[in-house]
């Protein structure tokens, strides 16, 4: 996070999901026994790492699972929300779709002077002086590299 510009977060949303095309390059994501679960197991760790990263540990969760696309024998919809030690609360979203959905940032923290929102053309600072975004950091390579250190 652009350290000189916002207090650290007090709450941080990730939203994520897969279509159906990605599935049907691997259909072993929608087998149960071969995937282990559905959707919050094949990418769930993944996109809570870096929320753990920036909040600390998680102290306790409250969700809600669905199976909206049937092709997936596990769960296709996912919605948490994640208390941590520090205090701090983040949102958590992930959906299976039997289509392509318009893009979402990869992840939007929200603190007390304004907003940081994380998506593939960079990282932008939304605060009072910066109403429609500012580009604060390179585009980061990929999805990994918007959190990396």
């Amino acid at each position: 996070r652009p350290s000189s510009f916002l207090p650290p977060p007090s709450s941080s949303s990730s939203s994520s999901s897969l279509s159906s095309s990605s599935s049907s390059s691997d259909p072993w994501r929608n087998n149960i026994k071969k995937a282990g679960g559905g959707i919050m197991v094949d990418g769930g760790t993944h996109w809570i790492r870096p929320l753990r990263m920036w909040l600390g540990e998680i102290d306790s969760v409250v969700g809600q699972i669905a199976h909206p696309f049937a092709d997936m024998e596990g769960e296709t919809l996912v919605k948490a929300l994640f208390k941590f030690k520090s205090g701090k609360f983040a949102s958590f979203d992930a959906i299976k779709v039997s289509s392509f959905l318009a893009p979402d940032p990869w992840w939007r923290i929200i603190g007390t002077l304004g907003e940081i929102v994380i998506k593939s053309e960079g990282i932008f600072l939304y605060n009072d002086e910066n109403p429609s975004g500012k580009l604060e950091l390179y585009p980061p390579k990929n999805y990994f590299g918007s959190f990396a250190p």
